[in-house]
């Protein structure tokens, strides 16, 4: 009697032990989904970080950017971190990108600032700490940066030029407007213009003016421009926000001859299209961007020489094409 009574607490013991192991390698596995491992291979069975630093956090071609970026690292088994400053600021760009390399994050996508010496010497630490480094939007082509992945932007500059030609048959006075009189992706795109109307002399580019990529900035430079003694006929905007700006101010001051060619695809300059306000638009791939850059870092994983320029497509967006456009690309 004794003896069954001594195995049965033997078998309780051994129950009672195995449901603590049990509710163990259930916590266990809890905590690692919440604390997923960095720095190992995605393909390893671990997850990837992957760091994505932004020109401007809340702008919305970089939030496209993050969302193809982050669908694909999704995809793929891997993470990624977002992260920019509030305001443009190359400044907080340089500071962002020592604390990514600090972190030891397995990647780094950004965006070149095109030539700043310290920004350069940043992405080839990077490099030398095996850490592979892909510039999206604008190259930094001194740069051990593994590859560059958006638009060709001088290209974008000269469909620019020919929308402009075909628009107003070949005569006009332009008024360019700029994110940034530094920003190496603006500077082409205006020599992508300059370049497509070169062979028409009755086309001037009058003035340019930079707007630090604010919709504000973009309808006080516009009113400046179309109010001036210059006789401007044509408004041409290179960054998301211009087309908003340019509606805004021709409005204003009632230049319903003025015409306005903008760049990309926000709601507003969409609606501009679909009513006539704004003539083409210019429209770029951030998505796509996002998506390639992560799938160029699954490649260069595997082994693979994904080295070089990456161009994702641009299109020429107007009325005839504005309604079939995607909402999500």
């Amino acid at each position: 009697m004794v003896n069954r009574i001594w195995n049965a607490g033997i078998v309780l013991l051994l129950l009672l032990l195995a449901a603590l192991l049990l509710q163990f390698v259930r916590a266990s596995s809890a905590i690692g989904d919440l604390f997923p491992s960095s720095g190992a291979s995605g393909q390893g069975g671990t997850r990837k970080q992957i760091a994505l630093i932004a020109q401007e956090r809340d702008n919305p071609f970089w939030h496209s950017i993050e969302e193809g970026a982050r669908e694909a690292a999704e995809i793929a088994g891997n993470e990624l971190v977002y992260m920019g400053p509030a305001r443009i600021a190359p400044s907080e760009q340089i500071r962002l990108l020592k604390k990514a390399i600090a972190s030891k994050y397995d990647a780094i996508l950004l965006q070149g600032l095109g030539g700043r010496t310290e920004y350069a010497k940043l992405i080839d630490e990077a490099a030398a700490q095996g850490i592979p480094v892909l510039v999206l939007d604008t190259d930094e082509p001194g740069s051990r940066r593994l590859s560059y992945v958006g638009t060709d932007n001088q290209a974008a500059g000269a469909i620019m030029g020919q929308l402009v030609a075909s628009q107003t048959g070949g005569k006009g006075r332009i008024g360019v407007l700029i994110g940034s009189e530094t920003a190496a992706n603006q500077q082409l795109r205006l020599a992508g213009l300059r370049k497509a109307i070169a062979g028409y002399p009755g086309l001037t580019v009058q003035t340019v003016r930079a707007t630090n990529i604010s919709r504000l900035q973009a309808q006080r430079e516009a009113e400046r421009m179309l109010a001036a003694g210059e006789d401007i006929t044509v408004l041409v905007g290179f960054t998301a926000l211009d087309g908003e700006g340019m509606m805004a101010a021709a409005q204003r001051l009632g230049r319903t001859d003025a015409l306005l060619l903008a760049f990309d695809d926000l709601a507003a300059t969409r609606a501009g299209i679909a009513d006539g306000r704004i003539a083409a638009s210019v429209v770029q791939l951030p998505k796509e961007m996002g998506a390639q850059a992560v799938a160029l870092l699954q490649r260069h994983w595997a082994g693979e020489d994904v080295g070089g320029e990456h161009y994702t497509n641009v299109f020429t967006l107007d009325r005839l094409s504005v309604d079939s456009l995607a909402e999500a690309r």
